[in-house]
Order: structure tokens, then sequence, then C-alpha cells
């Protein structure tokens, strides 16, 4: 093997095996397809995946911890979204391998900028 193709492929193989670990889970996939490409509150991620607040919250609570997903507040509710270049590189391998549909993946290969925000209104 050359040792550019050895470059190639030299990685954290802890590291990598926690990444996979992680997307593992057809939610934590869901929830990244979702925050790559805008800001979202727990509320109507929650909403949009179809899940409790508490059973998102311990995802997201991993994908925090792993810098995959990073947090703002604004006033009382916290943001989530995504800029990290391992999810849309994710992402771009399993649309390349036929496993997402190509409007997602051509949406997950712009450059990172700013996202639209998505937050539930509440109820008066």
């Amino acid at each position: 093997m050359s040792k550019t193709t050895e470059q190639l492929y030299t990685f954290d193989p802890k590291t990598a095996a926690k990444l996979l670990s992680l997307m593992s889970s057809r939610l934590r996939l869901g929830i990244l397809q979702r925050v790559i490409l805008q800001e979202w509150d727990v509320n109507a991620l929650a909403s949009d995946l179809k899940i409790s607040q508490s059973g998102l919250s311990q995802h997201l609570s991993m994908l925090r911890e792993t810098k995959l997903v990073t947090t703002r507040r604004s006033a009382q509710q916290v943001i989530y979204s995504s800029d990290s270049a391992a999810v849309v590189s994710m992402l771009e391998t399993l649309a390349g391998l036929g496993l997402m549909s190509r409007e997602a993946s051509s949406v997950a290969r712009r450059e990172i900028q700013p996202r639209k925000r998505r937050i539930r209104s509440k109820a008066a």
C-alpha cells in the first residue's frame, strides 16, 4: 500500500467507532438530518420526529457530548443545530451509497451557513 493511500485512511479507531455507534440509531440520524439544515428547538424537533421530549433529550445529550450538535439559548428555549463536518461527510457518504434521498444529500453538501430557525410558537 502506498504512503498516500495509508494517509487517506488514517483515523482514530476509538473515535470512529463512537461516531458510527451514534449514527447507528435511526432516530439520531433523523435528528442530524434536521439540525444540519436549520435550527430547531426541542419541542418542534420532538413533534417533527414524533417522539417524547424526554426521549429526544436523551439522544440530543449523546450528540451534544460528542459535539455533533451545538446549542444556544433563546429566551427560555434551547436551540439545536450542527455545523459538524463529520455529520455532513457521513450524510454525503450515506447518500453516495444510495441510503439517503438525493435531495437531502444535495442540501447536506452545501457550505455551512446560517440556517433558518425552526422554533415552535407558544400557545397564548
